[in-house]
C-alpha cells in the first residue's frame, strides 16, 4: 500500500491502523512524507503488535520524534518487519537509544534507515551496542553528525565480531576519510564472495529534502552541497562507503588531510584505533 506524499495526518493513520490488525495479507506500507506526527505512529506501532504479515514500513519525514519513536521502539522485539525506514525525522539521541535498546532483541530486520535525525555521539554509541547482537545487513545514518568519536562504538562492533552488517551509510556525518575507509575494509570482511553493488542506484524517494544533483569525480559519487547546507573542512562529507573501492584501501597522507589519497593495498586502523585486530576467517 503506497500512500507516500499525501496528507492524511495522525487521523489518517489511526485509520489505517484500525485497519492494520486483522489484515491478513499486506506486505508493504509507505507512509513516507503523510505528517502523521508521533499520534499516528503511535497508532501504527499499536496495530503491527497485533499484525504478523506486514514485512516493510516506511515512515520518512512525518516529524516524528522521541515519543512516536519510544513507542515505534516497543513494537520491534515482536514485529516481523525486514524493513524500517524512519529517516528525516526528529528522532534525536533518545529515540535512537531506544530503537536501538530495542533491537537487541529483534531477529527479523535488515534493514534499518535513520538518516536525517539529528544523531549525535551518545546516538551513534547506542547503535554502535546494538550491533552487536542484530541481524541488520543495511544501516543508513547518512546526514547525522555525530563524527569520528561517535563512530568509534559502530567500529567495535565491526571489529569484535558483527559478521552481518555489509551496507553503512555514512554520508555527512563528518568522519574522517580514514575511519571510513577502515570501516569499509571491516565491511567488506562481511560480504560473501559473489556480492556485487546494484548496479542501479535505488529510486530516490521523496523524504522532505531538495534532491541534490550527484557528481562522480574518481570514481566516487560526490553528494553536492547547497548553500544552506553546514559546511565541514573534511572530505568525509563527500564520501560515501557504499561506492569505496571493494579492496581494502590503504591511506596515504599527504600534508593536507584533503588530500588523502586511497590506494587498493591493505588497510590500517587509524591511529587511535584499540590495539585488539579482528579475527577475518570466515
Amino acid at each position: 500500500l503506497d500512500l507516500r506524499i499525501n496528507d492524511i495526518g495522525s487521523e489518517g493513520a489511526k485509520a489505517i491502523a484500525l485497519a492494520l490488525q486483522p489484515h491478513a495479507s499486506l506486505v508493504h506500507l509507505d507512509l513516507n512524507g503523510t505528517n502523521i506526527g508521533n499520534d499516528g505512529a503511535k497508532a501504527i506501532a499499536a496495530a503491527l503488535n497485533h499484525n504478523e504479515t506486514l514485512t516493510s514500513l516506511n515512515l520518512n519525514s512525518n516529524g516524528i520524534d522521541f515519543g512516536g519513536a519510544a513507542s515505534l521502539a516497543g513494537f520491534l522485539p515482536r514485529c516481523r518487519l525486514k524493513s524500517l525506514k524512519l529517516g528525516n525525522n526528529e528522532i534525536g539521541d533518545d529515540g535512537i537509544a531506544a530503537i536501538s535498546a530495542s533491537l537487541r532483541y529483534n531477529s527479523t530486520l535488515k534493514s534499518l534507515d535513520l538518516h536525517s535525525n539529528g544523531v549525535g555521539k551518545e546516538g551513534a554509541e547506542a547503535i554502535g551496542s546494538a550491533l552487536k547482537y542484530t541481524s541488520l545487513n543495511s544501516l543508513k545514518l547518512n546526514n547525522n553528525p555525530f563524527g569520528d568519536e561517535g563512530i568509534l562504538t559502530i567500529r567495535k562492533a565491526l571489529e569484535k565480531g558483527n559478521k552481518v552488517l555489509i551496507k553503512l551509510d555514512l554520508r555527512d556525518c563528518d568522519i574522517s576519510r580514514a575511519q571510513l575507509a577502515y570501516i569499509e575494509s571491516l565491511l567488506e570482511l562481511n560480504r560473501p564472495n559473489d556480492y556485487k553493488e546494484d548496479e542501479e542506484r535505488e529510486e530516490e524517494e521523496y523524504d522532505g529534502e531538495e534532491i541534490v544533483p550527484r557528481e562522480i569525480s574518481n570514481g566516487q559519487i560526490i553528494q553536492n552541497h547547497s548553500t544552506d547546507d553546514i559546511s565541514h573542512d573534511k572530505t568525509d562529507t563527500t564520501a560515501t562507503i557504499a561506492n569505496m573501492d571493494k579492496s581494502k584501501p590503504h591511506i596515504q597522507n599527504d600534508k593536507n588531510d584533503h588530500n588523502t589519497i586511497l590506494k587498493s593495498e591493505t588497510v590500517v586502523p587509524p591511529k587511535n584505533c584499540d590495539n585488539h585486530t579482528r579475527n577475518t576467517s570466515h
